[in-house]
């Protein structure tokens, strides 16, 4: 029996973010299971310019023609990782080739964009897959709020971001430091993933007398941003410790350092960030604007969850006033996350067997 066919489109890294990590992990465990044909449609690296989109294009009419190009397959199903922005056109084409074709068609949904406000495009993508498509959300939050928009997802199913965490698991922080709380700051630093609150935070911490030594990692998006860290490293001194992006090693040190993850992303289309789950995994509990799934992911045992639209600062100083006069309440939140990362990993590996037998057919 031939094995079916699974043409998977969307972007792997670089560069590296939560969107192609996660396409690369998928990808990759389907190998094996199926016959894979994976069109990597990144443009290979975040700066916008007449190649970027060039390249783009070129990429994504290649994912078009991988569709085609597999419609003598019997069994062919197609996995579409779904863009938060105009690139969701290219989504949308590829579902109606896909329909067109007869693919089984399974569309993974990674933001929250079109879920806060209603796209005309997502419509499209819906009415073109079909009532038979598979729709993969990350919490049941997400599924709720996509199908108040767009109608009932007959074949919806719900695959967390945590599975890939397992391996940090095992691994162990560096010992606190008496009387001084260790802060972390880490994403593709700008104004939208919330550096400026971070360094503002850290600023009102100083003024209300609260010792603490503040980690910031990942590069600076944007020359404003660059200038911001450097402006902080001056004022903050030792108390402040950049180390621009981190990856494998480095970036799991970076967890290993820090007593407390800060994450007030304004970012629209902030789905279930990945570092969340990485920040629990280290037995580190998070601050964050409850941005998608993270009201749900964020449990007040291991942190805060801050509403949007609320004072962030004032939140994340108060939580933070309380852990520092009450080391042993932070221990308790450490170890509710490093609990929340477990639970919430093994949940998901069997979320993501029944997303790869339904993808390749082995169900």
């Amino acid at each position: 029996m031939m094995p079916s066919l699974v043409v998977a489109i969307g972007p792997l890294p670089p560069p590296t973010h939560g969107f192609s990590e996660n396409t690369k992990i998928i990808t990759d465990r389907l190998r094996g299971r199926c016959e894979l044909r994976v069109v990597d449609t990144s443009p290979g690296s975040p700066r916008r310019s007449p190649a970027y989109y060039a390249r783009r294009v070129w990429r994504e009419l290649r994912g078009g023609l991988a569709l085609l190009g597999g419609i003598a397959s019997p069994e062919r199903r197609t996995y579409l990782p779904a863009a938060g922005a105009g690139g969701l056109l290219f989504t949308v084409l590829h579902a109606a080739i896909a329909r067109l074709a007869g693919y089984e068609i399974a569309v993974h949904h990674h933001s929250f964009a079109y879920i806060e406000e209603r796209s005309a495009l997502m419509a499209l993508l819906v009415r073109f897959a079909g009532p038979d498509a598979v729709h993969i959300f990350l919490c049941e939050a997400m599924r709720h709020r996509f199908e108040a928009q767009y109608g009932p997802c007959r074949g919806g199913m719900i695959v967390s971001n945590a599975f890939y965490i397992r391996a940090n698991l095992m691994r162990e922080r560096t010992p606190p430091i008496p009387g001084l709380l260790r802060l972390g700051h880490m994403s593709n630093l700008s104004a939208e993933k919330g550096l400026d609150d971070f360094l503002a935070l850290l600023r009102a911490l100083r003024e209300a007398g609260i010792a603490f030594r503040a980690v910031l990692a990942g590069p600076a998006a944007t020359p404003a941003a660059a200038a911001e860290i450097a402006v902080a490293e001056r004022e903050l001194g030792a108390a402040l410790d950049y180390r621009g992006p981190v990856y494998g090693e480095a970036k799991a040190k970076f967890f290993a350092d820090i007593d407390v993850f800060v994450f007030p992303t304004r970012y629209k289309f902030e789905a279930q960030p990945n570092v969340l789950f990485e920040a629990f995994s280290f037995a580190v509990p998070a601050i964050a604007f409850a941005r998608g799934c993270v009201a749900s992911d964020l449990p007040e045992s291991c942190g805060a969850a801050v509403p949007v639209g609320a004072d962030f600062i004032a939140a994340a100083r108060e939580r933070i006033a309380r852990w520092s006069a009450d080391p042993a309440a932070l221990a308790e939140s450490s170890r509710a996350a490093r609990r929340a990362a477990l639970a919430a990993c093994e949940e998901s590996e069997r979320a993501v067997e029944a997303m790869l037998q339904r993808l390749s057919g082995s169900r």
